[in-house]
């Protein structure tokens, strides 16, 4: 967890880098005690020399595999930033901390961003616009035109306890700082330096 964190740390603050594509298969280990490593930077994005038919303000939001992909590439948000690594990087934890291998995210089925979105809210709760007493629901970027938030209607969902998302970590430290990953507002996600600073 440490090692990940730290290089996105350096990917994100160093060097400008948003991933766009954190998931278990990128994530390479030499031997069983080798650190991880991670890898396949095909379709990185370089936010201090942004290419020219990709400015900051129009990125791509087909990007991100599968559950790995972040809330807000679901409803086109072009604007994002690192967060969506960390948003990522969360899912995997659902993975490692699971008692059954698997994510509390559906992935069965024909996958397509509206089941995403639906596993999302039922897991993480449905996400509010206006002011909420759950900051971890409030997500003020999801009222803004370019988004496709507001162009439909979504049963109201609680979000589950942390002991339902990760039912086999049982380190207060770690499911506090999952629980800052996955919140719905991208500027308010804990960042790669932030949760250095909660392991150390």
């Amino acid at each position: 967890m440490s090692t990940l964190a730290d290089v996105l740390r350096y990917l994100h603050d160093d060097e400008g880098i948003i991933h766009r594509d954190i998931k278990p298969s990128n994530v390479y280990f030499e031997s069983e005690d080798s650190p991880p490593v991670l890898g396949d930077f095909g379709i990185m994005y370089n936010t201090k020399a942004p290419p020219p038919d990709e400015p900051m303000e129009s990125k791509y939001t087909d990007v991100s595999t599968g559950i790995f992909k972040a809330p807000e590439l679901c409803f086109g948000m072009a604007d994002y930033t690192q967060a969506i690594d960390i948003w990522s990087l969360g899912i995997i934890f659902t993975l490692l901390y699971s008692t059954t291998g698997k994510s509390c995210i559906d992935e069965e089925g024909n996958f397509h961003d509206l089941t995403l979105i639906s596993s999302i809210f039922q897991n993480f709760g449905t996400p509010l616009t206006s002011d909420a007493s759950d900051k971890r629901l409030y997500w003020p970027d999801a009222n803004r035109p370019q988004s496709h938030f507001n162009s439909f209607k979504f049963t109201e969902k609680p979000r589950k306890p942390l002991e339902e998302l990760l039912p086999r970590c049982d380190d207060p430290n770690m499911l506090h700082i999952f629980d800052r990953m996955m919140v719905y507002q991208g500027s308010e996600r804990i960042t790669a330096k932030e949760i250095l600073t909660c392991i150390e």
